[in-house]
């Protein structure tokens, strides 16, 4: 079995657009969000001439996705250019509560596009649906799969509107089992194994229902924490998963835990909760605040195990979203791999020796607790 762990956007998009031009059979994508950009285009453009060659593409794209599109950096949506009231609402409110300069105020276009993918026989479109499902992931062939936390959009490749880089990760795998695997976990009724070093932890739709795994998965992976822990993650906000971090320092594991300087959304909740739990730790936890936009939903445990994909820590990801992490038992070199990329990360990051050096607006944290 082939494995590449794909750190960052640009490193992500050369290998997914090279497995795309390259496919023989079929393309299946699920993804959160898809912008009227350049990568936007580009991955389009390159399905567009696998359809023409005979390949069979099916593309589901959560129209919740919609909002931020249509909120955030260019406004600017591949997909769903068109929104209802409760869509431009929302976008209006993410809009106004996290301002960024630089955000575009042009109108959608004719994207020639767009309309070649809706008009062609061999496309199939799933794009006008609010389904909650945060998951990405592709599988080609039925031979390649991969997954993350990366969608599509020019910020996770360049900067954001502002300047800011974005950090995330992706993993591809080449193998035929894999991908059954995948699909019996996910689209079937094959049962959770721990003990594979390959395994999949989510909450997915089923028949409408949303079945919630994410949260006890990823407990269970933590609970194989012996020595030391890495976390890497976007937004924090779950009641449960900030205890299990205290807990397990409090107990002597060492963990680090890597947040943005300052976090696209729900930065005042985030630095809130990290606050918390270095009070709760005597601070113990290692906090590194870094000055990328941190994006991953990443967990290194040991240098050994590691989990990441769509799940953040917090309670949209628990009990109110579609989420898709992978967990890997990892090979001395994707371990050393990514040992060095934490790492490096860790020194470009300010290190937070106490609580008390923890500022944050607790106006701004208390309006976004119901939502983080």
């Amino acid at each position: 079995m082939t494995m590449k762990l794909l750190v960052e956007g640009l490193a992500a998009f050369e290998y997914i657009l090279n497995r795309v031009n390259h496919a023989q059979k079929s393309i299946t994508i699920n993804m959160f969000i898809w912008r009227n950009d350049r990568i936007g285009n580009d991955l389009a453009k390159a399905l567009l001439d696998a359809a023409d060659r005979g390949v069979k593409i099916k593309i589901v794209k959560d129209k919740l996705g919609g909002v931020f599109e249509l909120a955030e950096e260019t406004r600017l949506s591949f997909f769903n250019q068109q929104m209802d009231m409760v869509g431009k609402i929302k976008a209006k409110g993410i809009d106004y509560l996290y301002p960024m300069k630089g955000k575009s105020s042009s109108k959608p276009g004719k994207n020639h596009l767009l309309e070649n993918l809706i008009s062609h026989p061999g496309i199939s479109l799933d794009v006008n649906r609010y389904i909650a499902d945060h998951s990405k992931f592709y599988i080609i062939d039925d031979r390649i799969l991969i997954l993350g936390g990366i969608n599509v959009e020019d910020k996770e490749l360049y900067t954001d509107v502002e300047g800011k880089h974005y950090h995330d990760y992706m993993i591809g795998f080449e193998d035929e089992h894999m991908v059954s695997l995948f699909k019996d976990r996910f689209f079937g009724d094959q049962p959770c194994d721990g003990d594979r070093p390959v395994e999949f932890i989510f909450n997915r739709y089923n028949r409408g229902q949303l079945e919630k795994g994410a949260k006890d998965g990823l407990l269970a992976y933590l609970n194989k924490t012996v020595g030391k822990m890495d976390i890497v993650m976007a937004y924090l906000g779950d009641q449960t998963m900030t205890d299990k971090i205290i807990e397990m320092a409090n107990n002597g594991i060492e963990v680090s835990l890597m947040l943005s300087a300052k976090a696209n959304l729900q930065h005042d909740t985030n630095m809130r909760i990290a606050k918390h739990i270095l009070k709760q730790t005597d601070n113990q936890v290692k906090l590194y605040l870094n000055p990328k936009m941190i994006h991953a939903k990443l967990i290194s445990i040991d240098d050994q195990f590691l989990t990441f994909g769509s799940t953040n820590l917090n309670k949209q990801a628990m009990v109110n979203l579609g989420e898709l992490n992978v967990c890997v038992k990892m090979d001395k070199a994707m371990a050393s791999q990514l040992r060095d990329v934490i790492q490096t990360e860790k020194n470009a990051s300010r290190f937070i020796e106490s609580y008390e050096h923890i500022v944050y607006n607790k106006v701004r944290a208390f309006l976004e607790g119901p939502f983080c």
